[in-house]
């Protein structure tokens, strides 16, 4: 296969499709649309386009999710009181989605998505510039959101202004700069050299979320990569190790807006009984894992009174992601999911697989990306092999 004629052979059309995909991850003009089954309806377009393109509509490893799914929504069915089936199909819509994508990109998927990103943080900086430096707001207000579909601000009264991108929240938009190296990881130098501006657009928008949890991610990412690297001494790696510890704790317990943050979520969450209500990341775990511990193998299915019981009118929106799919789907069914992620990624060497585990945990951890489809895309995903062997390709990135 000749990449280089591939990567030049990509279409704007594929570009806004990529876009689409994204906006149906959480962009909230999308999310809030009054259609129960806007994710099948997605998919049916996507089903379509593949159809059109001759791209693979299935195949063994989709088939067993699918099924794996099926059998695991059957389970609830029968031993859930309530189960929400427009959520199930949903549900489904949304790991087709993922598989379709992933098939209809196919070896270029990374490519794709790193310059719709890179264009969507371009025009992010551009409105954070306006909001937060000259105080100009544009757009159409609903909900918690003033937005133009590319860009959204979320009115957080009292708060510094944080660069949202075009999805939910700072928190949100940080996920998805994050996934550029996730998917690079074995040619972030590569990316670097030949990609800088890109780089630089994705580096300010990162920095512009005002994100604790992007930061703290980002940190355990370079770290964990300088752990594996062959190229550093052991030395050399004692030594940044060090220095890199000390600045985090001073980030961390220095700068009020990150260790007050800290603090404050970690004695919230000392506090939470089971009963209790608790929105923030670790308190939301601790009442997660209360309704864990009653359906610890098949979940208790999406809908908010089968997983909180008297509690789901208060925790619709919790903070966990992690923990918060885990009450969905089980436990079985995570360590599958993150299973699936290294087995797939199968071109990265085992250890730059287990950093993936530990920055996309991180991720989950601090927001709902497993209802949408990007996250599960990545069960799917195709790599390229031998990437930065071929020069005439990595002159053409």
């Amino acid at each position: 296969m000749n990449t280089k004629v591939e990567i030049n052979k990509i279409l704007w059309s594929d570009y806004l499709l990529m876009f689409l995909f994204l906006c149906m991850c959480g962009n909230p003009v999308f999310v809030y649309l009054d259609f129960e089954y806007t994710y099948v309806l997605y998919a049916v377009v996507l089903f379509t386009v593949c159809i059109c393109k001759r791209k693979r509509i299935y195949n063994t490893k989709f088939l067993s999710w699918l099924l794996l799914f099926c059998f695991l929504f059957t389970l609830q069915y029968v031993s859930l009181d309530i189960v929400s089936i427009p959520a199930d199909i949903n549900f489904m819509a949304r790991l087709y989605t993922a598989f379709l994508i992933s098939s209809f990109f196919g070896l270029l998927f990374r490519e794709v998505y790193f310059n719709v990103i890179v264009a969507i943080s371009a025009i992010s900086i551009v409105g954070f510039i306006f909001n937060g430096v000259l105080n100009i707001n544009i757009g159409y207000e609903f909900e918690r959101y003033r937005s133009i579909l590319v860009y959204n601000q979320y009115i957080q009264m009292g708060e510094s202004i944080r660069n949202s991108g075009m999805f939910w929240e700072p928190g949100a938009f940080q996920g998805f700069i994050m996934m550029v190296p996730v998917l690079f990881s074995n040619k972030l130098e590569y990316l670097w050299k030949y990609r800088k501006k890109s780089c630089i657009i994705l580096i300010l928008a990162f920095i512009s979320t005002k994100s604790t949890a992007a930061y703290m991610t980002m940190a355990v990412y370079l770290v964990l990569r300088l752990m594996i690297s062959s190229r550093v001494s052991n030395l050399y790696k004692v030594v940044i190790i060090s220095l890199f510890s000390l600045v985090l704790v001073y980030f961390v317990w220095g700068l009020d807006f990150m260790g007050e943050k800290i603090m404050a979520q970690l004695e919230d969450a000392k506090n939470v009984q089971q009963g209790d209500v608790s929105w923030d990341r670790f308190g939301a775990m601790r009442v997660d894992i209360y309704n864990i511990i009653r359906n610890p193998f098949i979940g208790n299915g999406f809908n908010q009174v089968s997983k909180y019981g008297i509690l789901a009118e208060y925790m619709s929106g919790a903070g966990n992601g992690l923990s918060s799919a885990t009450n969905m789907l089980g436990i079985p069914c995570m360590i599958l999911y993150f299973v699936g992620i290294y087995n797939n990624f199968s071109n990265y060497k085992s250890s730059l697989r287990i950093v993936i585990l530990v920055v996309v945990s991180m991720l989950l951890f601090n927001e709902a990306f497993l209802n949408y489809s990007l996250f599960w895309a990545l069960l799917f995903i195709r790599i390229p092999r031998d990437y930065e062997k071929n020069s005439s390709i990595i002159n053409s990135l």
